[in-house]
């Protein structure tokens, strides 16, 4: 029930920003997704999403270069390995809303532009599942309880660069985890699991024509 409530309310408000000729980008994420621990890393794993976003300019300047903010929302599917045969995997809705520096046109012209900015971004675990040491997959728990595997929740930095012309976005994204992700009855000795994602998106404006 509630991922159909999800998807009518992206609708509704995709159709609402089409009529108002705001640019609706339809885009998949791509690329190594990781943790950090209190004393190193795990082996990334693959991360991949599916999503919209727009670009809302808050600031224009002389120079035709403006200020934007790119909120977006999308599914992504993450994953790691923590040690040698083990693997887990987390679902996650993602919302982002980095406020980005344009140079140039871009969406909707011949002319190119780049883009470069940074923002917030929260997240939400829909579903997950772990296997310990080539063992049946199991599934995760999420609250902050001792019998919980992550908390449900994440939130963090966004630093984004990339590239548009026409009805085309190219970007390169990281995210970095603020939230420790071990559930808060089960911390000890200062221990800690930080989110790490690194993304290629390739973003199409379903709404906007060339000029």
């Amino acid at each position: 029930m509630k991922k159909l409530l999800l998807i009518a309310l992206v609708m509704t408000n995709v159709h609402a920003y089409s009529q108002k000729n705001i640019p609706v980008l339809i885009k998949a994420d791509f690329g190594p997704s990781n943790v950090k621990y209190e004393k190193g890393r795990g082996d990334a794993g693959f991360l991949f999403g599916i999503g919209l976003e727009t670009y809302l300019p808050l600031v224009g300047t002389k120079d035709g270069s403006y200020i934007v903010l790119n909120p977006g929302v999308s599914f992504q599917k993450t994953g790691y390995e923590p040690g040698v045969g083990q693997k887990v995997k987390v679902n996650y809705i993602n919302v982002a809303a980095p406020v980005l520096f344009k140079f140039g046109p871009g969406l909707g012209s011949e002319s190119p532009a780049g883009i470069i900015g940074v923002g917030p971004f929260v997240a939400y675990a829909m579903s997950g599942k772990f296997n310990l040491l080539g063992q049946d997959d199991r599934k995760m728990s999420f609250g902050n309880g001792l019998d919980d595997n992550r908390k449900a929740y994440d939130a963090g930095l966004v630093l984004k660069a990339g590239y548009q012309i026409k009805r085309v976005a190219l970007t390169i994204q990281k995210n970095i985890g603020f939230v420790n992700l071990i559930p808060k009855e089960r911390i000890a000795n200062g221990s800690s699991i930080r989110s790490r994602n690194f993304m290629f998106s390739l973003a199409y404006a379903l709404n906007t024509k060339v000029k």
